[in-house]
């Protein structure tokens, strides 16, 4: 029988009311998931029709060193450790060459967070990046990597990113927000900045005009309720910024972490997914994009998220080191001639567009071209 939630919800779209905060958390307890999706689907095609946003990245994983150890990650290394690394300049600059040559537009830089990393690393790092693609797209520098460097150099954060920004940085990812409840945070034995912290950064890149993107790490020990509380905080952030571009659902993989050793979470079920998704695109009538990255949940799960409000599948990643430490089922490189096939299968036509959102130049598209 359809829940009463679902009809109320309906009627509040109708009239373009926004659903609150009991509205969300009485979703969460829906299990008419196909139903929710519809919905979800629908305020989808509003804003982006049968477009699904995709690119080709290469995702810069630099080091594995960080002075964080959050039960959560299985990526993380200890300075001296056998699994620890620390990419040279020289060695980004060759991967990017590859990369570029066979189609690759734009550089995800997301990594541990260690002191030997400076800031003179990354505006180099960046600045030759932007000389092997000068209209490739740099996404990079999560809110937590950002604090990281500004306390590391003595810098506000506002003169970090000034420097980031001037050295070719374009826009931030969303990862490092896990989820903002203190409580939540404590449980899923999270060591970095809080999550009012990580807020901030990005409210002070919005207002020097960077766009970002902001996440939520979901499918492991957090409640319903601070699924909602974490949700609220975007919604309210952005009504002032107006600064995120999208909302990521960040499929937690429980292999090889403290945290699953520990509670035995297991990592979120396909329902769950749908249904986080699904109440993303309901709650958050603010942000233009929910996104969920294929290589966090697997291409089928990504393709039958595309009916359940999700936009945004990500890139044909190049590289991927974070989930891979995790057991994640991924690949060195996957073209985008294999991403066109799952999104048009699914009814949907692909978008070819950078982190950003700005459309990508044709000639950066070599394998977008039939």
């Amino acid at each position: 029988m359809r829940m009463p939630i679902l009809d109320e919800v309906e009627r509040k779209l109708a009239r373009s009311e926004r659903i609150t905060d009991e509205d969300a958390l009485a979703l969460f307890a829906v299990q008419d998931v196909v139903a929710l999706g519809r919905l979800a689907h629908r305020e989808r095609a509003k804003r982006h029709g049968n477009k699904v946003y995709t690119r080709t990245d290469l995702n810069v994983n630099h080091t594995n060193i960080c002075a964080a150890d959050c039960g959560f990650c299985a990526f993380f290394a200890k300075s001296g450790s056998e699994k620890a690394y620390l990419m040279t300049l020289d060695e980004i600059e060759e991967k990017a060459k590859a990369a570029a040559k066979v189609g690759v537009n734009e550089w995800h830089v997301v990594g541990g967070l260690t002191p030997e990393c400076d800031l003179a690393y990354f505006e180099e790092m960046f600045r030759r990046l932007k000389k092997v693609s000068p209209q490739a797209h740099i996404q990079g520098m999560t809110g937590v990597e950002v604090d990281f460097l500004a306390k590391r150099e003595k810098l506000s954060i506002t003169e970090t990113l000034r420097r980031l920004r001037a050295a070719g940085l374009d826009s931030i990812p969303g990862g490092g927000a896990e989820v903002f409840h203190p409580e939540a945070r404590k449980r899923m034995m999270a060591t970095k900045i809080a999550g009012d912290r990580f807020l901030q950064v990005h409210e002070e890149a919005h207002a020097l005009g960077i766009p970002t993107n902001v996440s939520i790490l979901y499918g492991h020990v957090e409640t319903a309720e601070e699924r909602v509380d974490h949700l609220r905080r975007v919604r309210e952030m952005q009504d002032r910024t107006r600064g995120f571009n999208a909302f990521l659902g960040l499929a937690w993989n429980p292999e090889n972490t403290e945290l699953h050793a520990k509670t035995g979470a297991m990592g979120p079920s396909a329902f769950d997914t749908l249904r986080m998704v699904s109440i993303a695109r309901l709650y958050l009538d603010n942000v233009s994009h929910i996104k969920l990255p294929w290589v966090t949940v697997g291409k089928p799960m990504a393709q039958v998220a595309l009916h359940f409000g999700v936009d945004d599948i990500g890139g044909a990643a190049f590289e991927e080191r974070i989930l891979q430490a995790a057991g994640g089922k991924t690949w060195a490189f996957v073209k985008k001639e294999d991403l066109t096939p799952l999104i048009t299968s699914a009814g949907f036509v692909p978008e070819y567009a950078f982190g950003s959102y700005h459309p990508i130049p044709r000639e950066l598209t070599p394998l977008a071209v039939a």
